[in-house]
């Protein structure tokens, strides 16, 4: 059982934290203009990098404007890997691709017809991840 208790003097104290923080709810706290945005994980097609900002392109077609950038957004989905990054703007959720279009790089076409375009030299790792997340018929 964890317990939690304030002090006047340190603030928000947790006693037998599990490392990692809460992951039973598989959410992601993020920094927005307003203020927080609590996000499941699940919920999250597509991620694109905009300057210092990242938009997350959501699975029921909307869109988030987050106050971190994409490196940030990285390393916090880093213990999912289905989150793929697949080029210096884009990092996807394999969960929500339907194919995968060979090329130089190639695509990744997710649900809703969105197409992803794949650096060459990430091509690779795509691959390797594809292969972890997705059983392949021999």
């Amino acid at each position: 059982m964890k317990m939690i208790s304030l002090s006047p003097k340190r603030g928000l104290s947790l006693s037998n934290r599990a490392t990692g923080g809460c992951q039973q709810n598989h959410k992601l706290m993020l920094p927005i203009f307003e203020g927080l945005m609590f996000q499941s994980i699940a919920e999250i097609a597509l991620l694109e990098a905009e300057s210092n900002y990242t938009r997350l392109h959501l699975t029921n077609g909307g869109q988030v404007l987050v106050c971190k950038t994409l490196s940030s957004m990285e390393d916090a989905l880093a213990p999912y890997p289905q989150f793929v990054r697949i080029h210096r703007s884009y990092l996807v959720n394999l969960h929500m691709a339907e194919k995968y279009i060979r090329g130089k790089g190639g695509q990744v076409i997710l649900q809703g017809g969105r197409a992803v375009n794949v650096a060459n030299g990430r091509k690779a790792a795509l691959m390797e991840a594809l292969e972890y997340c997705y059983r392949s018929v021999k």
